[in-house]
């Protein structure tokens, strides 16, 4: 076989490879910091910490909604939600991955599978989700969230983006 033939047999395998391996960082982040916070906090609870004054904190929360805390008290919802989210990743990420698409599309969908996997194990093990990082600015603020939320969020946003990118141009045909 020649050299540009194995080349392309290998292509495939580091792209899954590089999907997967993306995917177990974003996951081991979550994780972990959630760990460390949740942690932190049950040995010196002081309800929020602020890390930057009047902007963000860390305000550790259960969250038994969704994705920034909508829907609160459905957290079995959510659960079956996350298992569906991850057949639905693993499918698109399978079909597309197939057809080489760009780096955006499949740092995406290693984002959003992070975050997909990174909430079920908080719902697998403790039922809601554990939540802490707390946007704020004046009176306003955002709902508590986590890094697993982020990741959904940049992820689903960046791939959408990369979709629109990659439509097609239409067209035109020209009579000569």
């Amino acid at each position: 076989m020649s050299e540009r033939g194995r080349k392309r047999e290998r292509k495939p395998v580091n792209l899954w490879l590089s999907f997967l391996i993306l995917a177990a960082i974003g996951i081991t982040a979550d994780q972990f910091t959630k760990w460390i916070v949740f942690r932190s906090f049950a040995v010196n609870f002081q309800g929020r910490v602020d890390i930057i004054q009047s902007f963000l904190s860390i305000s550790p929360c259960w969250n038994t909604g969704g994705v920034f805390g909508v829907f609160q008290g459905h957290s079995s919802f959510f659960t079956v939600l996350a298992v569906f989210s991850l057949i639905v990743v693993g499918w698109l990420s399978w079909s597309w991955m197939r057809h080489s698409p760009g780096p955006s599309v499949w740092v995406s969908l290693s984002a959003i599978l992070a975050g997909a996997v990174g909430n079920l194990i908080d719902r697998i093990y403790f039922g809601p989700v554990r939540d802490f990082i707390d946007v704020h600015i004046g009176s306003y603020s955002w709902p508590t969230f986590n890094l697993a939320d982020a990741f959904i969020t940049v992820g689903a946003i960046s791939l959408a983006l990369s979709m629109i990118a990659k439509q097609p141009a239409e067209k035109v045909e020209t009579r000569d």
